[in-house]
């Protein structure tokens, strides 16, 4: 059926009985007079005068269906299944993404990119009428409803519109796809759209994924992709900044390594960079980037506090304000509760002797106790726990280690000289660390020893310690117990036989180690060798930041999850934020385990998690690197996902293609070049018309004479 857009122009079609009445007129009325001279004349004049009579007819139509033509073209038909002519167009439901997320943030010489997906939001607003329904997603990760199926009104936009604000958030229009077709899938109309508001960023569209809703589109659903367009973005980003080290200590030098990206394809950048560590500027470097290229940047530095460390690295403001900084987060240890189990109060122990140089700084708080006061000790008042020279380990005993270690707590295992391999074996099996065997070598025999092997330099423990790796030698080993490990753990030190000496369990966030050995003279010399402080001193420091120093990244909006063990009431959690507004954290109990979920993290900076004011936990929120990537999609892209949609890339265009959509195909175009085309007939028809005309009257007039 047809269907015009303007229909007042109908009225025009009128004018078709002008070329008629022009044509009454012309006719002429001859007086007949009867000359036998002529008489002759007649038959032949006769068939010229029939065939110029079927020409000006001829004229005639074509005249007509010029006007006829003309008047249809201005009065812009369509072809419609949907409404007859003098209908109006049914009630639409339209599904409106709008894209929000960081990239959008972008700074051009006109404004911020932002403003021009609001253009396009109130562009929108005079093509939709009353009994339109409304829904309006935000194209980000995660995603949010700002309306859902409400009707159309003034005051509806407007609502909207105070909402479309910059966010920090990655953009997901695959997500919010998959929500607009469930809502299209719910709705009786007959009328359904869907409207995507975007810069069609690469990395928020994955093609698979877009034909696969392309495919599940029903072919009454009509899509619709209004682009915002940027500029030559002149922009660096920083995509990412991490402590190298992976053991921090006060006083100690510290390295933080950063890339940043030219985001540019064409325009060589320079930046100046700086790393500011608790509100102080620590470093500064200068930077030059080719186009399209990464850098990275190292910074080397010494902190001089304890506790808590929160800082970023920067660069200078840009393109794109949001990807200028990336944020992290650190933990020194203030002080180190130790608890130290002995066989009984007199036992000769080299632990205290070790441990006196960080004694002497307050690093580590020390208490020794014998092991028949355990049943009196509150575990979970110290860091960890060091049991030397214990033969034997009772099974209340195993339980209670067992539970401090889940509850987040490390332990250091030095082995008595005369172990129970039971009551030993009870303890590694639950700490996952496997079995003692058997005991190897003699310590009265001098003769027979054995010598340290392969060593993981690579761990942690021995981060910037011996550079000069031959001073280790010679430490030797008259006797030492032989260990079977678990899957569940990993050598750390080897003797040169291949046998564990320094075994450590996988789990990271709570370490337990195991050494093979007694510190007793008469089993190794290590006590007399510089390798022994240093390898205690770290295995404590170690098992204790590994607890606190979580260092935890996640990317604005991801979720943030704790569980927090051995937590004594009143339950008074609360979140610190980058802005230093704090809220109050509802939290879940499994048992006696605490969990902390916090979803509301848009916010870019660091957090902190307190309990009755007191911090307890860090983390940082940092932008998502792909936000600063400049590559979008163009219609051409698109078409591999979509078979039919509508690409407006003005705001002249928006009126016609939604008409197209909704009212069909327009037909002016081809009444128009039907008219051009009768036009031309009509010069010709009428041209050889007169010609003809001409040559029968001249006839007519010779043949008389």
């Amino acid at each position: 059926m047809f269907q015009f857009l303007n229909p007042a122009v109908l009225l025009g079609l009128s004018a078709a009985i002008i070329p008629l009445i022009i044509h009454l007129l012309n006719r002429r009325k001859y007086r007949e007079i009867e000359f036998s001279s002529i008489h002759f004349l007649k038959e032949m004049v006769k068939k010229e005068m029939r065939r110029l009579r079927i020409r000006q007819i001829l004229l005639l139509i074509v005249r007509t269906l010029i006007i006829l033509l003309l008047v249809l073209t201005f009065s812009r038909p369509t072809v419609t299944s949907q409404a007859g002519i003098i209908s109006g167009r049914s009630a639409s439901e339209a599904v409106i993404i709008i894209d929000n997320s960081m990239s959008l943030n972008s700074l051009e010489l006109t404004g911020n990119l932002l403003e021009d997906v609001r253009q396009w939001w109130f562009q929108l607003e005079i093509h939709f009428q009353t009994g339109d329904r409304i829904s309006v997603i935000l194209g980000t990760e995660p995603d949010h409803i700002l309306a859902e199926r409400e009707y159309y009104s003034s005051d509806l936009w407007q609502k909207i519109a105070k909402n479309i604000q910059p966010t920090t958030l990655r953009g997901n229009l695959i997500l919010t796809s998959w929500k607009a077709l469930d809502i299209l899938e719910k709705s009786d109309l007959s009328g359904k759209e869907i409207y995507y508001i975007s810069d069609f960023q690469k990395n928020g569209i994955d093609l698979n994924s877009f034909s696969q809703i392309g495919n599940s589109l029903s072919d009454r659903v009509k899509i619709f992709f209004l682009p915002v367009f940027h500029e030559d973005d002149k922009n660096v980003s920083i995509d990412s900044a991490k402590i190298v080290n992976k053991l921090i200590e006060k006083n100690t030098p510290l390295r933080l390594d950063a890339v940043l990206k030219n985001q540019n394809t064409e325009t060589h950048l320079n930046s100046i960079v700086s790393l500011v560590i608790n509100g102080e500027r620590m470093a500064q470097n200068n930077l030059s980037i080719p186009p399209d290229e990464t850098r990275l940047v190292s910074f080397d530095t010494q902190i001089q506090n304890s506790g808590k460390v929160s800082g970023f690295v920067e660069c200078e403001n840009d393109a794109l304000l949001e990807d200028n900084r990336y944020y992290f987060n650190f933990y020194v240890p203030e002080q180190v509760n130790v608890l130290h189990f002995v066989p009984e109060p007199g036992y000769n122990s080299m632990i205290p002797t070790i441990l006196k140089p960080a004694l002497d700084k307050n690093i580590f708080k020390y208490e020794k106790v014998s092991l028949e006061d355990w049943t009196t000790l509150n575990f979970f008042q110290y860091q960890v726990v060091i049991l030397e020279g214990i033969n034997d380990f009772p099974v209340n005993l195993v339980n209670r280690l067992v539970q401090y270690h889940r509850n987040g707590y490390s332990i250091l295992i030095i082995p008595g000289t005369n172990l129970s391999l039971s009551g030993m074996n009870r303890l590694l099996e639950e700490l996952n660390l496997g079995m003692v065997t058997d005991r190897i070598g003699n310590p009265d025999d001098s003769e027979q020893f054995v010598s340290l092997g392969e060593v993981d330099w690579n761990h942690p423990l021995f981060e910037g310690l011996f550079r000069e790796r031959r001073e280790l030698n010679p430490i030797i080993f008259r006797s030492y117990y032989k260990i079977n490990p678990s899957h569940l753990s990993q050598s750390v030190i080897r003797f040169q036989n291949g046998d564990i000496l320094l075994l450590q369990n996988q789990k990271a966030d709570a370490p337990v180690f195991l050494l093979a050995s007694a510190l007793n003279p008469e089993w190794t010399n290590i006590l007399i060798r510089g390798f022994i402080v240093p390898l205690t001193y770290r295995i404590l420091y170690y098992s204790v930041t590994q607890n606190l120093d979580r260092r935890i990244q996640l990317q604005v909006g991801d979720l943030y999850r704790e569980v927090f063990r051995n937590v004594n009431p009143p339950y008074r959690f609360s979140l610190r934020k980058p802005s230093g507004q704090e809220e109050k954290i509802v939290p879940d109990f499994r048992g006696s385990d605490v969990v902390i979920q916090i979803e509301d993290n848009y916010e870019l900076g660091n957090y902190e998690v307190l309990l009755s004011d007191k911090t307890i936990a860090y983390y940082s929120v940092n932008h998502s690197a792909s936000e600063s990537v400049q590559e979008y999609l163009d219609d051409g892209d698109l078409k591999k996902a979509f078979p039919v949609f509508y690409w407006v890339d003005n705001h002249e265009n928006l009126a016609t293609e939604i008409r197209k959509s909704r009212f069909g195909r327009e037909l002016w175009k081809f009444f128009l070049g039907s008219a051009i085309f009768f036009v031309f007939v009509e010069m010709f028809l009428g041209y050889t018309t007169s010609r003809k005309q001409e040559e029968v009257m001249k006839q007519a007039s010779d043949l008389a004479v």
